[in-house]
């Protein structure tokens, strides 16, 4: 990922694998599981794509089967509840809550809070705040 997604050329920041931090809570099958796919993909085995690409098909139909929503829609979603609780607080500004629950994009964090709650964090900030 640092050599795909790094634009900084002084490379100050360096992305890692942090296996104890998630942005919602999960139980410990989910995590072990997490973790296999995770060593699957970093493994040096030259099949590790071929498994990559039939795991992520099953699991992507599995997932919408089970859950109704695809795997990224339910993560933004767990994301939006804790932003929702931290939005609460005034001294908290929208930037901060976008960071703190995984955003990197505060305008993509803005667009998923509006099309969840039915309006802007910003909004919704100052409805909860008067």
């Amino acid at each position: 990922m640092n050599s795909y997604y790094n634009s900084d050329p002084d490379h100050k920041h360096q992305w890692q694998l942090k296996f104890n931090q998630y942005h919602f809570d999960i139980d410990t099958e989910i995590t072990d599981t997490t973790n296999r796919i995770i060593r699957v993909y970093c493994s040096s085995d030259l099949a590790k794509n071929i498994y990559t690409d039939l795991s992520r098909n099953s699991f992507f139909k599995w997932f919408r089967e089970q859950f109704v929503v695809t795997p990224i829609e339910f993560i933004n979603r767990e994301r939006i509840k804790p932003a929702k609780q931290l939005v609460t607080d005034s001294r908290n500004s929208i930037t901060s809550v976008s960071h703190q629950c995984g955003f990197s994009d505060v305008n993509y964090f803005v667009r998923l809070f509006k099309k969840s709650e039915g309006i802007t964090p910003g909004i919704y900030q100052d409805c909860l705040n008067k």
